[in-house]
């Protein structure tokens, strides 16, 4: 039973990207909405 288990842990711990690669994709996704809101606020003021 306890093999069982740890060879699903193996498996799902390959699956699992690297904490570089889901810190730069949370980056980006942090860049794209602040671009974004920028553009809304700026827009708004600016009667664009």
């Amino acid at each position: 039973m306890f093999s069982d288990f740890k060879n699903n842990l193996r498996i799902y711990a390959k699956q699992i990207p690297n904490l570089h690669s889901i810190i730069t994709t949370k980056s980006a996704i942090y860049f794209g909405l602040i671009a974004y809101w920028v553009v809304i606020i700026f827009g708004t003021f600016l009667n664009i």
